[in-house]
């Protein structure tokens, strides 16, 4: 019996594809790398993109504005100042004052310089004080001094006031150092329809230099007298209404204070008082 052949797998060619021809290998050939671009010839992401795609420009790339102060004076100061404003009428009035101001202060300066004396200041209730006399002649007369103390060792100046007599007397005093040292006037009432000035000095607790002279004012009761006392160096001066009544002269007491007085029985109201002094005392 026959040796059986070993069995052969049949492979169909009919179903195998045939096989692509096998090119050459061609040998790899290196090329060297190419040189940088120069900067201003590289191409740049954005300018590459396509115009949509391309990213907005930025802001900060625009020239920034000049760093300048800004200052804010008001509300109002962002539209126009406060000049701008005031119509052109205003304006001229405002001008017109300003000169009149200066000519004002320039001329009325130059014409206290000239006369030595300086503007009335009014006088309220604060500075005043209430003191005895001590002198002998006052203390039996109960005589009141009331002493206006910013004038204190003042030397040279005027004192006007209005007065009317409710009894008796209206009186005053100046150049009071103490209540021992003080000259004085009044004018007094010495029966209806008469009237008489009368001046004295106190000095170191003397009485003396008295004087009395008739007065031709209106001696009608409620009278109202407008006094103008000048005070200057040895020498005083009293007018009413405008009129001198009455000048002497004294050099013991140099300075003091000027004020009010009345005695016993005597009663006056003052009002309107004013105060002027000379330049050279302030």
């Amino acid at each position: 019996m026959p040796a059986p052949r070993p069995q052969e797998s049949a492979v169909s060619t009919l179903d195998a594809p045939a096989a692509p021809p096998v090119k050459p290998a061609v040998p790899a050939v290196s090329k060297a790398p190419a040189p940088p671009a120069p900067p201003s010839a590289r191409p740049t992401p954005e300018s590459d993109a396509p115009p949509a795609l391309r990213p907005p420009a930025r802001r900060d790339a625009e020239p920034a504005p000049p760093n300048e102060p800004h200052l804010t004076l008001g509300m109002d100061a962002e539209s126009r100042s406060f000049l701008e404003k005031v119509p052109l009428p205003a304006k001229i009035g405002i001008a017109i004052l300003l000169i009149v101001a200066a000519l004002y202060l320039v001329l009325g300066k130059s014409s206290d310089k000239s006369t030595g004396t300086g503007k009335p200041v009014a006088v309220g209730e604060q500075g005043w004080s209430n003191e005895w006399a001590s002198d002998a002649v006052g203390s039996r007369r109960g005589r009141q001094i009331t002493l206006y103390r910013p004038s204190t060792g003042m030397t040279d100046y005027q004192m006007q006031f209005t007065g009317q007599i409710e009894s008796k007397a209206l009186g005053w005093v100046f150049r009071a150092g103490d209540t021992k040292n003080y000259y004085a006037m009044k004018i007094v009432n010495v029966r209806p329809g008469a009237m008489t000035i009368n001046h004295f000095a106190v000095v170191e607790g003397r009485e003396s230099s008295s004087s009395e002279r008739p007065l031709a004012v209106d001696a009608r009761p409620g009278a109202m007298y407008r006094v103008k006392l000048d005070v200057t160096g040895p020498r005083f001066t009293v007018s009413i209404g405008g009129e001198p009544v009455d000048f002497w002269t004294d050099n013991r007491l140099k300075s003091g204070a000027v004020g009010f007085m009345n005695e016993r029985d005597e009663r006056a109201v003052t009002s309107s008082v004013q105060f002027s002094f000379p330049q050279s005392g302030k």
